[in-house]
């Protein structure tokens, strides 16, 4: 009798521990959902960048179409251009996330471009990909740009080309915090924080609740950070490019991308902008506590 019950729990064992292993299989693969967009484009946006903010939009309406938001926002995005000076500013109202993440894309969209009232109009179908649910709710960090100089009256979002960028940061809680640059031109992820020469492992930057933060600047660094502190740049060989900051933090500690050397020496570590994507959604639908900002970034030469 004794056999057969222990036959009959490992049976159980067995078959639980393929089930769960099935469960996280699918999980990490996501489910299919697709979604379309029309976008009205403004005077100063390139076709390329008109065609990327509606494939963008189609995938955000996709996620909230199947797993909704946390709360209802109105957002948009606002390009001027006054004397010859172009400004990009993100807009929204309320406080809000999507209860998804996009994993990877499924297929190739149809793009559909003509006029409509003397506006120029992008609309996008069939952008598919796969998703995963997002069941935590992150946490209420702030983070903003500094264009050269490292005091909240330098914000801006607006760059010329070799303007030095730092970062602000505030958090209401202890956690830890990652950074990267997404490059759109090239599709390439890059790490900022933490630093290149950080050899404490491959976690992300430590951060006390209740603190102010000033990175890329040796001036706010603590004195063991110093000789491994990388300043930044912002680069542009194209007459405006834009490029996007992700500010990454939670409450618990986490391990950063799996990300390489990049091929010239003063460059940060990279890693294409897919496996950045798939490792910030894993990492989110798993309920690691992961919460994060985009912060479109605009560089003139």
């Amino acid at each position: 009798m004794k056999q057969k019950i222990s036959i009959l729990l490992l049976i159980v064992l067995v078959f639980s521990t393929n089930l769960y292993a099935q469960r996280q299989r699918q999980r990490d693969r996501g489910v299919k959902v697709c979604g379309e967009y029309t976008y009205v484009v403004p005077a100063n946006i390139s076709r390329e960048q008109a065609r990327r903010i509606a494939v963008e939009r189609a995938r955000e309406q996709a996620i909230v179409d199947k797993f909704g938001r946390n709360v209802t926002i109105s957002s948009s995005t606002v390009v001027r251009n006054e004397n010859e000076q172009s400004s990009i500013r993100l807009l929204s109202l309320g406080n809000s996330e999507m209860r998804g993440e996009w994993l990877e894309d499924i297929g190739t969209p149809t793009f559909y471009e003509f006029f409509e009232r003397n506006e120029q109009v992008v609309k996008v179908t069939n952008v598919c990909g796969n998703a995963v649910e997002i069941r935590e709710a992150g946490i209420d960090f702030t983070a903003k740009t500094l264009r050269n100089g490292r005091t909240l009256s330098d914000e801006s979002v607006d760059f010329r080309d070799g303007n030095d960028i730092y970062l602000w940061f505030r958090s209401p809680r202890d956690g830890y915090l990652a950074v990267y640059l997404v490059d759109d031109n090239i599709e390439t992820a890059y790490c900022l924080l933490p630093y290149m020469n950080d050899n404490t492992g491959r976690g992300a930057k430590k951060i006390k609740g209740g603190k102010d933060y000033v990175f890329f600047s040796k001036k706010h660094a603590e004195p063991y950070e110093i000789p491994i502190m990388d300043e930044y740049v912002l680069t542009a060989e194209k007459p405006i490019e834009h490029n996007h900051l992700f500010i990454i933090f939670s409450p618990n500690e986490f391990t950063k991308a799996n990300d390489a050397p990049a091929n010239q020496d003063l460059l940060p570590r990279q890693l294409s902008y897919d496996d950045f994507r798939k490792w910030l959604a894993t990492n989110r639908a798993w309920g690691r506590g992961l919460s994060y900002q985009t912060i479109l970034l605009g560089i003139r030469k």
